[in-house]
């Protein structure tokens, strides 16, 4: 158990850093720091950062400023300042002629208060932020990709040279003319051009591997995802977003269980955590089927009721068997 808490606090002790130094780049205006921070943050949470429509779009209200915050500010401090700021909107304006402003008010202090909505917030505001410095400014440089030429055989023919040792030479006739090498008659006792020069024949032939190199191991394709990864994205309750988010967190610290970082990220409460668990087991066991589970687990989100009592329900799971619903409950 200890180790598990130390290994989720690994986590979020590197969101802590890397929310402080996005932030303070953020407030310095720090072109380079912003992007090198935010990568890294996306990287972990890809799930936060909604993708790009276009590049022009205008970017969500800046809730630092509508508190009249700095984006370096602590977490207390912003909820004392949200309080203050409806307090004084409350004394001097009516809310019913005004919902815009009093909504972005309320909105604001929502999203701040809550860790993972501020980091959302942070890293659209700061993607605009660099979208809008770079605006006739030279570009963050980036490591490119150096591309090697192909070599590609020359599909010019050569001619072959012949091997100095069966180069003929001019030969004398009786009437005594001599006659050149090219001229002389080809007689039976030439061989075949493949038997008298074998390395032309090999330099055609087709070329046989190795038998070490001829079968070459296929690379290895990505690790499967955890059955209780698939059964969240077959219950649609996470997108594809956040599958990447728990297989990026997964491969940052592997020592963290499933379980840990689905809770962590807030996708599911304990109890519906509990009838994911119940739900492994059955399916693992042949006791229920995956759209079985899917529309049990609608129940359970959508009208409370809970994933094994709406299997036994509707007659999908055995009601002798108290175990099964004891789990989930």
């Amino acid at each position: 158990m200890k180790a598990s808490q130390s290994a989720a606090n690994r986590i979020e002790l590197e969101s802590q850093i890397l929310s402080a130094a996005l932030r303070q780049s953020w407030e310095l205006s720090d072109r380079k720091g912003v992007h090198t921070a935010s990568k890294e943050l996306t990287q972990i949470f890809p799930d936060l950062l909604p993708p790009l429509k276009h590049e022009t779009e205008d970017i969500i209200a800046d809730y630092y400023q509508c508190l009249s915050l700095l984006y370096t500010d602590s977490p207390t401090l912003v909820v004392a300042q949200y309080l203050k700021v409806v307090r004084n909107f409350l004394k001097t304006t009516n809310p019913q002629e005004l919902k815009t402003e009093y909504f972005t008010i309320l909105n604001s202090g929502f999203i701040l208060r809550k860790p993972r909505l501020r980091l959302s917030h942070d890293l659209v505001g700061t993607r605009a932020f660099l979208l809008n410095e770079n605006l006739g400014k030279e570009p963050i440089e980036t490591p490119k990709a150096t591309t090697i030429p192909s070599a590609k055989p020359s599909l010019e023919a050569k001619p072959a040279s012949l091997p100095p040792s069966t180069q003929t030479e001019p030969v004398e006739t009786k009437s005594g003319e001599t006659l050149p090498a090219e001229s002389q008659p080809v007689t039976e006792t030439h061989k075949p051009i493949i038997e008298s020069y074998p390395e032309v024949y090999v330099a055609v032939s087709p070329r046989v591997e190795p038998a070490s190199t001829a079968k070459k191991a296929k690379p290895a394709g990505p690790p499967p995802l955890p059955l209780i990864v698939e059964l969240l994205q077959y219950s649609q309750i996470i997108s594809e977003a956040e599958v990447q988010a728990l297989k990026n967190q997964m491969s940052f610290a592997p020592e963290i269980p499933i379980k840990d970082l689905i809770l962590g990220a807030g996708y599911v409460t304990e109890k519906e955590m509990n009838s994911l668990q119940l739900a492994e087991q059955l399916i693992s066991q042949g006791k229920i089927t995956l759209p079985q589970f899917a529309v049990a687990m609608y129940d359970e989100r959508t009208y409370g009721t809970r994933m094994a009592e709406s299997l036994q329900n509707r007659g999908w799971l055995e009601t002798n068997v108290s175990r099964y619903s004891g789990d989930a409950r």
